[in-house]
């Protein structure tokens, strides 16, 4: 039922928001769209929910959560929708099916795959958070070192520019650690010790953290470091929910952040523009976005040189890249004309580049081989501990690829610290 209900909050706000006010970026809304079209997409959409996940007492059920909610569900209904491209009614059904198969395999695996028992490597906790507190420090020092100069405090109209003044100072150093510097302290270390911190109701190291974010704002630009604070308080609040009312609230939170433009009445003024600004950056950007760029990525790569793997470092030495540019600017320059980054999840800038709709399911193994390996490393970990030290690659995990995801996000790090994490630090602890 709650599933119905976000397709349904889902569905009419694209009609009354996103289409009225982004068409213009390949969003349409077919006025002659038959009852039986509708009752297809919706029994698509709605399908898989019957198999979701009921507790989150293992971290990779979020990410299918994420997967489903704003991935498989926005495609489903892009594959209909969507006039950049507009897809004929073989290539829909093609990809509506290869989606719903692909999602079933990370279905299947997280209720099938018995997890697996790592051997104990554990180690004193108070070394391993000390390793964790000088980790943190030296990508710090790394930064300030190679950007701190970058440091200046922007309206959200200069970030970009920001952005591209730390990328020339990225490339002026030639460091590829400083390059990683950034996300890995954004979206690893910090969430982790911000997690920490809280289950053991060490509130002092929570200002440092905000300090820190700033900080990285006022050097890189990314929204991320603005929001992440409120994030990571918003996310302990509802990992201390229960397994069980998160994926509820889940679904509520994120049904309420569709709806939140009818709840807001003005027609103009400030208010006005903070309606247009949430209507862009949650409703288009954030739910809309991800399902578009399934099928323009579908459309652009059933006739143009599949990567076969060579967007990916190391499998870049062994197979030639056939563009010029990376994947997501090849993708926005074809569809938009200029050099826009049309990002997009594992299932898109891994699979269909990769192999075509064939990679769809390729990738999806992969995906839910990584997800079992994480399910099996946090076992005995608590949640309340697990989930908001997952902040910032949650974040990231439905714009980027699966091997981003694992590197530059940092979720492999993770994986790999979770197997030294010591099982009896408290309230880490079950």
């Amino acid at each position: 039922m709650f599933a119905a209900l976000y397709l349904a909050a889902f569905g009419w706000t694209y009609v009354v928001y996103v289409n009225d006010n982004f068409s213009d970026l390949g969003f349409g809304y077919p006025v002659d769209w038959s009852d039986a079209d509708l009752l297809v997409v919706t029994c698509l959409a709605l399908l898989p929910s019957m198999w979701l996940p009921k507790t989150f007492d293992r971290p990779s059920a979020v990410f299918i959560y994420i997967q489903y909610l704003l991935i498989y569900v926005p495609a489903v209904w892009m594959t209909r929708y969507s006039i950049l491209p507009l897809l004929n009614p073989g290539d829909r059904t093609l990809l509506c099916g290869a989606l719903l198969g692909s999602f079933g395999i990370l279905l299947w695996s997280h209720h099938r795959l018995p997890l697996i028992n790592f051997p104990q490597f554990r180690v004193n906790g108070q070394l391993m958070w000390m390793v964790i507190y000088a980790i943190a420090g030296i990508l710090l020092l790394i930064l300030i070192v190679g950007l701190g100069g970058n440091f200046r405090l922007v309206g959200l109209s200069e970030i970009y520019s920001l952005r591209d003044s730390a990328t020339d100072l990225i490339k002026e150093s030639g460091s590829g650690l400083l390059r990683y510097a950034f996300p890995w302290l954004n979206g690893l270390m910090l969430p982790m010790i911000y997690s920490r911190a809280m289950q053991k109701s060490n509130y002092v190291v929570i200002l440092p953290i905000v300090v820190c974010y700033g900080f990285l704002f006022g050097i890189w630009g990314s929204k991320t470091s603005l929001t992440d604070p409120i994030i990571l308080l918003a996310a302990s609040r509802w990992a201390s929910s229960g397994s069980a009312r998160m994926p509820l609230l889940m679904i509520a939170g994120l049904t309420f952040a569709l709806m939140l433009p009818a709840l807001l009445p003005f027609e103009d003024g400030i208010g006005h523009l903070i309606k247009l600004g949430w209507i862009a950056v949650v409703n288009m950007r954030t739910f809309s976005s991800p399902g578009i760029a399934i099928a323009q990525y579908y459309e652009f790569f059933s006739t143009h040189p599949l990567t076969l793997g060579s967007h990916i470092t190391g499998l870049s030495w062994l197979v030639d890249y056939p563009y010029d540019y990376d994947i997501p600017q090849t993708l926005g320059y074809y569809y938009y004309g200029t050099l826009v980054t049309a990002n997009a999840n594992f299932w898109a800038q891994d699979g269909l580049a990769s192999f075509g709709v064939i990679g769809l399911g390729l990738v999806s193994v992969i995906a839910a081989f990584v997800f079992w390996i994480l399910d099996s490393v946090t076992r005995g970990l608590s949640m309340k501990f697990v989930i908001p030290a997952l902040v910032g690659i949650l974040v990231s995990f439905a714009n980027v690829s699966l091997f981003t995801t694992l590197v530059t996000g940092g979720l492999g790090f993770f994986i790999l610290i979770c197997v030294f994490m010591p099982r009896d630090d408290g309230p880490l602890s079950v």
